[in-house]
């Protein structure tokens, strides 16, 4: 008799769950999450609202869109749902992994927070907050951001970082790291500012305020940047100065361009320096080079070749057998030097006549 009665029992909680379950159903329309499984349902009141409570290898579904978690409260009248506890979020190309995501069905939003995981395309999220915007195509995450495009080998690191999907373009802030690496995940260029954006789609990275970049020994100040990596390009402007070595160079803007990473050339534009310094003993020495427009080559990141153009104007030490020998001083339309070991092997002067100026000046 008490093994009926139990039976019994354990069949009119079977049917009230069921119940529950069919009377959520029907009150829902398909525009909104559907509860397709739940071990247990309860409707109970928490802060003030009557819900759903449901526990235990909880789904929901909405098209194609499917969640998974441990445990739910669903707030009809609001149309918002808690989902607490291993949470999976999945949808056509898209997933979304927190401790808890609040489900909002109009407009569609999902706000997550704790050990959040996305992946949206080809983009990798990681942080402690996000908040997708369905119909805006819109993410914005917070704390600890770790961003992976993982199409262009480009990661951003940041306090917030917000993407645009449809755009495939993210606005980093609160310092904001930019890296490019190559296919064996090794830092290639390093950009820092105070505001980054990325453009996975026309693969550009556009910093602004106090800028600086680092590949491999060459360093990289201005309050301008912009990196255009499918032309393996680098602009900076306002102020900008690099460093390599032992030089240093500066201009109104300055262009470097890499093949396969690696320095070919700089450009400097409008008002360009370039300082050489190199100690000789226990001396230490400085060449300068002056010009409105000065090309730099380089092979295999050592520089070969300098062109001076427009109020070309030179100072460089000549140096033979560890030797002072003099400094020469050079002005002309165009000066091309040539290098050997890191110091000037050959110097040519153009101009047209009688306008350039040339003086030796033998050590004192």
């Amino acid at each position: 008799m008490k093994l009926f009665e139990k039976y019994l029992t354990s069949c009119v909680l079977i049917f009230n769950c069921v119940s529950l379950l069919t009377q959520l159903a029907q009150s829902q329309v398909t525009s909104r999450l559907q509860l397709v499984h739940a071990d247990s349902l309860r409707y109970e009141k928490t802060q003030g609202q009557v819900a759903f409570h449901v526990r235990g290898k909880v789904r929901f579904e909405k098209g194609l869109k499917t969640v998974s978690c441990d445990d739910a409260w669903y707030f009809q009248n609001l149309d918002k749902v808690v989902l607490r506890g291993r949470v999976v979020l999945r949808d056509s190309s898209r997933i979304l992994k927190a401790d808890q995501i609040i489900y909002y069905g109009e407009p569609e939003r999902e706000l997550a927070e704790g050990h959040v995981w996305s992946r949206i395309d080809q983009i990798i999220f990681s942080s402690q907050h996000l908040v997708y915007f369905a119909e805006k195509y819109w993410a914005i995450t917070k704390g600890q951001v770790h961003f992976v495009d993982t199409t262009n080998q480009v990661q951003l690191f940041a306090g917030q970082v917000e993407y645009n999907r449809l755009k495939k373009y993210a606005i980093a802030v609160q310092q904001p790291r930019l890296v490019k690496m190559d296919t064996t995940t090794h830092e290639e260029i390093v950009i820092r500012a105070k505001r980054l954006e990325y453009d996975g789609y026309r693969k550009l990275a556009f910093a602004h305020r106090q800028v600086r970049i680092t590949k491999q020994d060459v360093v990289c100040e201005a309050e301008k940047a912009e990196y255009r990596a499918r032309e393996e390009k680098i602009i900076i402007r306002g102020n900008p100065i690099v460093w390599k070595e032992g030089d240093q160079m500066s201009g109104q803007t300055i262009e470097l361009y890499l093949k396969e990473m690696k320095l070919q050339q700089v450009h400097l534009i409008g008002k360009g320096v370039l300082l050489s310094r190199f100690k000789l003993g226990e001396q230490q020495m400085e060449d300068k080079l002056t010009g409105n427009d000065i090309w730099m080559y380089f092979d295999q990141e050592k520089l070969t070749k300098i062109v001076v153009k427009n109020q070309a104007t030179s100072l460089y030490h000549v140096v033979e057998k560890n030797e002072l020998q003099g400094i020469n001083q050079v002005m002309g339309d165009r000066i091309v030097l040539t290098f050997k070991n890191g110091r000037v092997n050959t110097a040519i002067i153009d101009s047209s006549p009688g306008s350039s100026r040339g003086k030796f000046m033998p050590p004192d």
